[in-house]
């Protein structure tokens, strides 16, 4: 609500007050679960640095880790005749179990 003081005669009324009621804004919130999502450009090393164990990545692949960390995991389960898509369920769900 706004009260308006008299002005000079001719001259419009001004405001005595103004309530200033923040405008609500798109703020960027993150958590944990968004920023450690297994997507087509996770990497080993992510899912090692996101604090996944070897001996869990090797158990859900069936094979050993790749020598480069920093191979997408994608990648690499097209090399080895993996689906990406049902490998990246199974290493979310170590990835959730970590937080």
């Amino acid at each position: 609500m706004v009260d308006f003081i008299p002005s000079k005669k001719g001259s419009e009324p001004v405001p005595a007050s103004v309530e200033v009621q923040p405008v609500p804004t798109e703020k960027e919130t993150h958590t944990e679960s968004t920023d450690r999502m297994v997507k087509g450009k996770t990497t080993f090393a992510d899912l090692l640095e996101w604090g996944v164990s070897e001996d869990a990545l090797e158990e859900v692949l069936g094979f050993p880790l790749p020598a480069a960390p920093g191979m997408l995991v994608r990648d690499f389960c097209s090399e080895n005749g993996l689906s990406f898509e049902t490998i990246k369920i199974d290493l979310q769900a170590l990835v959730d179990q970590v937080e």
